[in-house]
């Protein structure tokens, strides 16, 4: 069953840099195989998710966004569902207002990837920009790729662009948008799916998009494929090398569709990997149970 969080914003310091994990909501699901193991076996899923202790029928289907706030810079990471998605989802303005903060306050939108539950909350109910003062930054290929799609799945990311206008700009895949906020190329779940790193003072914080999306099964099997991986074989490799390049650097991971605040250590454990959740508690300032390693320990993803 789909449980309420309140409050719905978790802060992290890192370094001078407040991050701001917003809770969106979830939407409910059916078919774990279905949606994180197209390719592997039904028995397989099920021994795995027996081990674990998961359900492989209905399974609830989370989203949280990420406000970092940098000097005078206020800069959101993805939007989420959106309004109409479900009454249990869509709910990033309540959190954003939550901390104090209205549409207007933001200064930049990053916008990972062009999924309808990661931009959904990008126009309001009249099509106009909800985040109207904020310039709007995507991955070339993900605005190229969208952009050439004709089909009714592509009708939002189309909307969406033509809104933003010239509010939309487009840049490579590890562009640095601010200081101490650079993108991290995650491409194959989408041609230009990108990562956040946000990095200040020794300390960082992998913010991951949909590189991994479910705590088990995409963490222990990274070569099972999720059903909207654009390329599924890349999207395959790059979390793989993602997910061990976290593991080995000791670096906070926080993804969009995992349990909030979605925050978190990864472990290699086989020939896959672990995903640990960190003790923290909605609206805390904490980050002694993930604190960032030291300045001296490499820093490019």
């Amino acid at each position: 069953m789909l449980q309420a969080v309140l409050p719905r914003f978790a802060r992290i310091n890192v370094g001078a840099l407040t991050v701001t994990r917003l809770y969106d909501g979830a939407i409910s699901k059916q078919d774990v195989r279905g949606t994180f193991a197209i390719n592997a076996s039904a028995d397989d899923v099920r021994r795995l998710a027996g081990q674990h202790h998961i359900a492989t029928d209905q399974f609830d289907f989370p989203a949280t966004a990420t406000l970092v706030e940098a000097g005078d810079c206020r800069i959101l990471i993805d939007a989420g569902f959106g309004e109409e998605a479900s009454p249990q989802a869509g709910r990033l303005l309540d959190a954003l207002r939550d901390v104090g903060l209205a549409p207007q306050d933001v200064t930049h939108v990053i916008i990972s990837h062009l999924h309808v539950d990661h931009i959904g909350g990008l126009l309001s109910g009249d099509g106009a920009p909800v985040f109207s003062k904020a310039t709007h930054f995507v991955a070339e290929a993900e605005r190229a790729f969208w952009a050439a799609e004709k089909g009714d799945f592509a009708n939002l990311p189309h909307r969406v662009m033509a809104a933003l206008g010239s509010n939309l700009t487009a840049v490579d895949p590890d562009a640095q948008i601010v200081a101490g906020v650079r993108l991290v190329d995650c491409s194959g779940h989408t041609p230009g799916h990108v990562g956040v790193m946000i990095e200040d003072d020794g300390d960082r914080l992998f913010i991951a998009g949909d590189l991994a999306n479910h705590p088990v099964l995409s963490m222990a099997r990274t070569d099972w494929h999720m059903c909207l991986d654009a390329d599924p074989a890349k999207a395959a490799a790059r979390r793989q090398s993602m997910l061990g390049w976290a593991a080995d650097e000791a670096v906070p991971f926080a993804p969009y569709h995992m349990p909030f605040p979605a925050v978190g250590r990864v472990f290699r454990e086989g020939d896959g990997f672990r995903y640990e959740p960190a003790e923290l508690a909605p609206g805390s300032t904490s980050f002694d149970d993930i604190a960032a390693p030291s300045a001296n320990s490499a820093s490019s993803a």
